[in-house]
Formats: structure tokens, sequence, C-alpha cells
């Protein structure tokens, strides 16, 4: 079970950019796309909030817990005083409530998160990275700074796409394209990271269509013949070939890249 996130919501906008943008608004933009793409994956996905609501980090926790969640993912745009601050970054688990059992994963996966992030937006590269509480008078000094991250039972990470404060990134996050663009990258990331694969559904051939089979090295694929011409599943065949293949719904295109 994969838990998405959108952070704040409801009376909590989140931060807010010079023309002002609302972090809540963006995050369940990304976090509603990103969990649709899952979704058409057939991976069990749940949102934490769906619409403009107000939540609070034990409610969002609880819940992920509560379904046995294998991964929370919680979006979230960044903030800083000085305008010139930009970037994407990711903070994940390191020792949290229930140990440090899944500082491993986390640092894994958040890894090909920030990657795909970097790669599919272009935004600079801020890094991994973890905080703990350094106060040693507090009850959680060394433990997990944030605490959506401190009491999820799974690997979870926090994942800052841009500086809403940053008035270049602000447009962008103001953008449906971007947003899409946002949301992809973080579901290309997630495909590597847990393997996830479309559940193949039986083809049925209209009437009056061939079978066929295309033969790759030692690998064959089952296609059919129109008009002559062979056809078959472009993904299967370009990854056979060692091709990356991404899927845009929005623009209702597939990119093939080496």
């Amino acid at each position: 079970m994969i838990i998405i996130d959108p952070g704040h919501g409801g009376h909590d906008p989140g931060a807010v950019g010079p023309r002002g943008l609302k972090e809540k608004d963006v995050v369940l933009a990304i976090s509603l796309r990103l969990a649709e793409l899952l979704a058409s994956l057939n991976a069990p996905v749940k949102l934490t909030r769906d619409k403009d609501q107000s939540l609070t980090l034990d409610e969002r926790t609880t819940l992920a817990n509560s379904l046995g969640a294998n991964l929370l993912v919680s979006i979230h745009c960044n903030s800083f005083t000085a305008p010139t601050a930009r970037g994407v970054e990711i903070w994940h688990s390191y020792k949290g409530e229930f140990g440090d059992r899944h500082y491993g994963e986390a640092k894994r996966i958040a890894g090909i998160l920030q990657q795909q992030l970097v790669q599919e937006t272009g935004l600079l590269d801020r890094g991994i990275k973890t905080r703990t509480v350094e106060q040693k008078s507090s009850p959680l000094y060394g433990l997990d700074y944030y605490a959506v991250i401190r009491k999820a039972n799974c690997p979870a990470m926090i994942v800052e796409i841009g500086f809403i404060s940053n008035p270049t990134e602000e447009t962008l996050l103001a953008s449906r394209e971007f947003r899409d663009k946002a949301a992809g990258s973080l579901g290309d990331g997630l495909i590597k990271a847990l393997g996830l694969k479309p559940k193949e559904q039986p083809v049925q051939l209209p009437p009056g269509l061939k079978e066929t089979t295309i033969a790759f090295e030692e690998l064959e694929l089952k296609g059919f013949i129109v008009d002559g011409r062979s056809y078959v599943e472009v993904r299967k065949l370009a990854e056979a070939m060692g091709a990356k293949v991404h899927w845009d719904p929005v623009k209702n295109r597939v990119e093939i890249t080496k």
C-alpha cells in the first residue's frame, strides 16, 4: 500500500508564494495526478486527503499505519526567506518511533525519486537528506525531526517540489503542465523503485485480425497483422532493446529514450 500525503490543507495553506499561490493547492493537484497514475498501474494507493481539508500530522500517519502502508510519500513545496532559493529535495526516514529499520529502504527509494524529479522537471538537485531532533533535553532527541516521517511505521519521505517562494518556480508550480510533469516524474520513480508494472489484460482481437509472433533474440512477443503489417506492444519491444518508455497521458504520447 502506497500512501500519498498532500501536505497542509483546509485552514493551513502551507507556504504562500509572492503572487499568492498556496502550497496546499499545488500539492493536492500533484498528489491527485500521482495517485491516478499509480492506480492505472493497479498499484494499491491511498490519499490522506483528496480535497481541501484540514488534517493533523497524527491523522496522516495513523491512516498510513492502520492500512499497513509499505511507503508514505508526503508532497510539499519548499519556501525560504531568500527568493533565490530553488530546486528539489527529499527528506527521508532515519530513526523514528519504530526504530531505524526503515532507513535503508527509505534512502534507496528517495534517491530514485530525487533522480527522476531532477531529470524530468529540470529543477536544481538539492539532494536527499535526513534531519533529527538535536535538542538533548527533548524526549525526541536523536529521532526524525519531521513528525510524518518519525511516526510512520514504513519508509517515509517528504518530497519538496521546488520553492514556492521563488517567483520563477512559483510560476512553474502554478502551471498544470508542470504539475503533471512533477507527478509523472514521481510516478516513474516509483515504477523503478518498486518494480510496478501494468496488469496485463488479455488482448481481444477484432474479427479479421491475425495473431503473429515477433521474435527478438530469445524473446518472443505476441502481436497481430493488419493490412500485411505486423504490430506489437511498444513498451515490451522497446525495453527488450534497452530503451526506456514513458507514457504521457496528458499529451497522449509514448516517449522512447535510450
